[in-house]
C-alpha cells in the first residue's frame, strides 16, 4: 500500500480504564520488553530471542517542527538486540505514535520521513534504519485497518469479542512477534478490565472470594503498571487523609508525619516543597488579580491605554512562560463566567 495515499483512522478504540496519574515524587518507569525479532516482514513468525539481551538504545531527544512537536522531546526510543536487529517494544511504539501526532498537518510519507531523519540523526546503522520503518509501515496497516473493525458495545460479551478482535488484527497485520513486543502491555491491561468486570459482576462469589481473586489477576499485570497503580492508590489515600487532618485542625508536622509514613522523607519532603511552591503561586497570582482589578475600573483610562496597562502588569509581575500561564487562566475563567 502506498504510504502516501493511506487514511488512517486514529481514534482510539483500546478497551479498558486509564491508568491514574502517577504521582509527582516518583520518578517514571521505563520498562524494556525481553522479546526481539528481525525488521523484516519475512522474520515476522520468527519466535523471540529471548536470550539475547538488547544492547544498544537509541533515545530520541529533538523534535520536529510540527505544531503538535514543537517545544517538546521526541518520545520513545529504538533498542537493538545483539544481533543488531529492530525490537518491538513499547518504546518503538511510543515512537510512532510520537510522529502520528503530525497527521493533518503532514502526510504519512512526511511524517515516515521525519521517523527515518530522527533515527538516522542519532546514529542508527543503516539495516537498523530499514527495520524501523519497515515496522512503521506495517503499523500504518494495523491503524488504517483498526479503523474499519466494528464499534463494540458496552456488554461484557461485546467488549470482549473487540479486544479479541484487535488482537487477532495485530498478530495478522504485523505479525506475532512484533504484536506481542509492540502491544503486549495494552493487552495486558485490557484483559485485567476484562477479567474484572467479570469478578465483579459474578454474584456467586462472596466479598472474600471476589477480593482473592481481585488481587490474583492484579499480580498478573505489567510490573510497571502495578507500580502506577500503587503510586496513584498512594497518593488517593494521602490527599485524603491529609484533608481529614486538616479538616480536624492537624498542623504541618503531623500532615508531614502522615507523608513521611505512605511515602517516606525524601518523597515527603519534595512534597512539602512542592506546597510551598503552590502557595508562593497562589500568592503571587492573587496579587496581580487585586492590580489588575484596580487598572480595569479605572474610570480616567481610555481602552486602548487600560489594555497597554494591563499587559505591563502582566509583564511585570511573571516571566514569558509564566505569562502564557495566567493568560489560559484568565481565558478559562472568561469561558466559566468567572
Amino acid at each position: 500500500m502506498n504510504v502516501a495515499a493511506r487514511h488512517l483512522v486514529l481514534a482510539g478504540t483500546a478497551l479498558g480504564v486509564a491508568v491514574s496519574a502517577v504521582a509527582l515524587w516518583y520518578p517514571a518507569g521505563n520498562p524494556q520488553s525481553a522479546d526481539t525479532v528481525a525488521p523484516a516482514p519475512t522474520a515476522e513468525t520468527r519466535p523471540a530471542q529471548r536470550a539475547t539481551p538488547p544492547r544498544r538504545e537509541t533515545a530520541m531527544a529533538d523534535a520536529s517542527e510540527l505544531p503538535s512537536h514543537r517545544g517538546t522531546a521526541v518520545d520513545g526510543a529504538v533498542t537493538l538486540d545483539g544481533d543488531g536487529r529492530v525490537v518491538p517494544n513499547g518504546d518503538l511504539k511510543r515512537l510512532f505514535e510520537y510522529f502520528l501526532t503530525g497527521l493533518g498537518r503532514a502526510s504519512p510519507r512526511a511524517l515516515r520521513e521525519r521517523l527515518r531523519a530522527a533515527v538516522v540523526k542519532r546514529g542508527l546503522p543503516p539495516d537498523a534504519v530499514a527495520g524501523v520503518l519497515a515496522l512503521f509501515d506495517r503499523y500504518l496497516d494495523y491503524r488504517e485497518a483498526l479503523g474499519e473493525l466494528a464499534r463494540p458495545g458496552t456488554g461484557a460479551d461485546s467488549l470482549r469479542a473487540a479486544y479479541e478482535a484487535r488482537r487477532q488484527l495485530r498478530r495478522e497485520v504485523l505479525g506475532p512477534a512484533a504484536a506481542e513486543g509492540l502491544f503486549a502491555r495494552e493487552e495486558a491491561v485490557d484483559r485485567h478490565a476484562l477479567e474484572k468486570r467479570a469478578i465483579m459482576g459474578n454474584d456467586r462469589l462472596t466479598a472474600q472470594q471476589r477480593q482473592r481473586r481481585l488481587a490474583l489477576i492484579q499480580q498478573q499485570l505489567p510490573a510497571d503498571v502495578r507500580r502506577s497503580r500503587e503510586r496513584a492508590r498512594l497518593a488517593l489515600e494521602l490527599r485524603e487523609r491529609t484533608r481529614a487532618l486538616r479538616e480536624a485542625g492537624a498542623g504541618e508536622a503531623r500532615i508531614h508525619a502522615l507523608r513521611q509514613e505512605l511515602v517516606g522523607a525524601e518523597a515527603a519532603q519534595r512534597l512539602s516543597e512542592l506546597e510551598q511552591r503552590r502557595e508562593t503561586w497562589q500568592d503571587r497570582l492573587r496579587a496581580y488579580r487585586r492590580e489588575r482589578r484596580r487598572v480595569a475600573a479605572s474610570p480616567g483610562l481610555a481602552p486602548e491605554d487600560k489594555a497597554k496597562a494591563l499587559d505591563r502588569l502582566l509583564s511585570e509581575h511573571f516571566d514569558e512562560h509564566e505569562a502564557r500561564r495566567v493568560k489560559a487562566l484568565q481565558r478559562i475563567g472568561a469561558n466559566d463566567g468567572g
